[in-house]
C-alpha cells in the first residue's frame, strides 16, 4: 500500500510542473534544440544518480540533513518525482505537438494570425 501511495504522490508532484512544460514546449515548436536536449537527457537520468543525490542532500552532513527526511517515504516521493518529471513532460510534448500544428492550421484557415495561436 505504501508503494502505491509513494508512486501516486510522486506522479502528481511531478505532473504539476511537467504538464505545463510539455505543453509550452509543444506550443513553442519543441523549445528549440536546447530545450529538447535537456528534456531527453532527463529521460536517461539513472535512478542510482538520483538516489545518491538525494542521499547527499538529506544525510546528516548534507544541506537538508536537519529535516530528518533520510529513509522516509517523503524522500522517496521526492526522488521518484525527479525521475518521473522528464517522462511526463516528454509524453505531453509528443502528444501535444501534433495537435498544436492542427490548431495552427485551423486558425490560419479561419483568417487568424500566428500571434492568436500563441496567445490562446
Amino acid at each position: 500500500m505504501r508503494s502505491l501511495w509513494v508512486a501516486g504522490l510522486a506522479t502528481l508532484l511531478a505532473a504539476f510542473p511537467a504538464v505545463p512544460l510539455g505543453l509550452w514546449l509543444a506550443l513553442k515548436g519543441g523549445g528549440g534544440i536546447f530545450g529538447r536536449i535537456l528534456l531527453y537527457a532527463g529521460l536517461a537520468l539513472p535512478s542510482v544518480v538520483v538516489g545518491l543525490f538525494f542521499y547527499l542532500l538529506l544525510s546528516r552532513s548534507g544541506p537538508l540533513g536537519s529535516l530528518g527526511l533520510l529513509y522516509t517515504p517523503y524522500a522517496m516521493v521526492l526522488a521518484e518525482a525527479v525521475l518521473a518529471f522528464p517522462l511526463i513532460a516528454a509524453f505531453v510534448l509528443s502528444g501535444a505537438r501534433g495537435r498544436v500544428e492542427e490548431v495552427r492550421l485551423l486558425v490560419r484557415s479561419l483568417g487568424g494570425k500566428e500571434v492568436e495561436v500563441v496567445e490562446g
